[in-house]
């Protein structure tokens, strides 16, 4: 801690204080009448000088500006010493004044295991994004097993007009396999797309999903990569243990990474999750004059008692 003679003289206050120690001798006549001999003379100006010291001092600290007291102090260069002065909530304070690509560094401070926990109790709009993120769309669905593939279409936001339109897109010899597989071994190879159409927005979705069971892997990637184009909404229909399976198998930088879609505030929920030492970390990355203004506009008392 800082003694107040440090103060003045970094102030350049440092002449004042020899000059409250002067006094001038006093002659013999003097002495008699104030009826001391010289020492206890001497004794009672030191006293008096000593009291003047400390008034003088503790009126320079409460006149002092706070932008004196952090270039006194050297704010920059204490910076831990300060956040071990604070609180967990002053910590997540400094969090919400950190660019985002700090936030994303200071996840480095979780463990893997960790950070994978907190990212699985996201909500899924977020989980989607992340993966998408990690993933390409072509990539993310050809990892898609079969039961996933129509678990996504099951999706009500798919009636059996849109299954018709996109069954459309397929090759010609998926179109005639599916037919068969719903009305039975008849020759569909001169039906026209319309007809076609027709006879596939006609059919319950439920015998067309039955249907689909069967369908080469091939012909439903195809078919789900053509809807989640139009329709990205349906990747909220991806089961929970699927992409759990997604993220476990991704490296801390990867995770990481996908964690660039997620806005600050929701980095700062996972930081938050932190233990005191590693939260007090991550808010140390503020920069010094982020820092400073930080402390004159929250922490002055304790800017003054640090100059005590």
């Amino acid at each position: 801690m800082m003694r107040i003679e440090g103060i003045e003289a970094a102030l350049g206050l440092g002449n004042a204080v020899p000059e409250i120690h002067w006094y001038t001798q006093p002659s013999e006549k003097e002495l008699k009448r104030l009826g001391m001999p010289l020492t206890q003379y001497i004794q009672a100006q030191a006293s008096a000088s000593a009291k003047q010291i400390d008034r003088s001092g503790g009126l320079l600290t409460a006149s002092l500006d706070l932008k004196s007291l952090i270039k006194l102090l050297k704010v920059h260069s204490q910076k831990l010493r300060i956040l071990r002065m604070m609180r967990r909530s002053n910590w997540i304070e400094l969090l919400r004044l950190l660019p985002k690509e700090m936030l994303i560094n200071a996840l480095r401070l979780f463990s893997k295991a960790k950070l994978l926990k907190l990212i699985l109790h996201l909500p899924k709009p977020f989980l989607i994004k992340m993966l998408l993120r990690i993933y390409k769309l072509e990539d993310l669905i050809k990892k898609m097993p079969t039961a996933e593939l129509l678990r996504i279409m099951r999706n009500k936001r798919l009636n059996s007009r849109e299954l018709a339109k996109g069954i459309l897109t397929l090759e010609p010899k998926f179109i005639l396999m599916l037919l068969q597989k719903i009305y039975g071994q008849h020759d569909y190879s001169k039906l026209k797309p319309y007809d076609i159409m027709r006879i596939f927005m006609h059919t319950p979705k439920e015998r067309i999903m039955e249907a689909f069971k069967t369908m080469p892997f091939k012909a439903l990637q195809q078919l789900v990569t053509g809807f989640i184009k139009k329709d990205p909404v349906l990747l909220m229909g991806m089961s929970d243990g699927f992409i759990l399976k997604l993220l476990a198998p991704c490296s801390k930088p990867v995770l990481m990474e996908g964690c660039k879609v997620l806005p600050p505030e929701i980095l700062i929920k996972l930081l938050s999750q932190l233990p005191d030492q590693f939260l007090m970390l991550a808010a140390a990355q503020v920069d010094d004059k982020t820092f400073e203004e930080f402390l004159i506009s929250k922490h002055g008392d304790l800017l003054r008692k640090m100059a005590a």
